[in-house]
C-alpha cells in the first residue's frame, strides 16, 4: 500500500513538473524598450532565447542546422502588439519561424517608438 501511494505521489509530481515546464517554454514575453536599439535587441533576444529551449520550432521540424538571414519589417501598434507587414527570407522555414516567435509578443515602449516603420535583419544560426 505504501508503495502504491509513493508511486502515485511521484507520478503527480512528475506531471506537475512537466506542465510547469511546458508553460514556461510558451510564455509570451513583454519587451521593454525606450530606444530603437533596445527595441531591436530585445526582439533578437526572443529568437536567441528560443534556441535554448527543448522542443523549439526547429527541433519540432527535425532541423538540426539552420543558417539564414531574415528581414522583418514591422511596426508597434497602439495596442502594444507587433504588426509584421513583411518577412523576407530565402527559406520559408526561417520566415515561418520568425513569425511564430513574434506573433504574440507585446511591448512596453515609449510612445515615440509606436506607429513607426522598422526593418530588422535577423541572422538565424541554429545548431543542435
Amino acid at each position: 500500500m505504501k508503495t502504491l501511494k509513493t508511486l502515485i505521489i511521484v507520478s503527480l509530481l512528475s506531471v506537475t513538473t512537466l506542465l510547469a515546464n511546458a508553460n514556461e517554454e510558451h510564455e509570451v514575453p513583454t519587451l521593454k524598450a525606450s530606444t530603437v536599439e533596445e527595441l531591436k535587441t530585445s526582439i533578437e533576444d526572443v529568437i536567441k532565447n528560443d534556441f535554448n529551449h527543448y522542443n523549439n520550432f526547429f527541433y519540432q521540424k527535425g532541423i538540426n542546422k539552420f543558417q539564414e538571414n531574415v528581414v522583418v519589417k514591422f511596426r508597434i501598434m497602439p495596442n502594444k502588439k507587433l504588426y509584421m507587414y513583411s518577412v523576407e527570407c530565402e527559406d520559408c522555414d526561417g520566415a515561418e519561424y520568425v513569425k511564430e516567435m513574434l506573433k504574440n509578443v507585446t511591448f512596453d515602449v515609449d510612445e515615440n517608438l509606436m506607429k513607426r516603420n522598422y526593418a530588422l535583419n535577423i541572422k538565424l544560426d541554429y545548431r543542435t
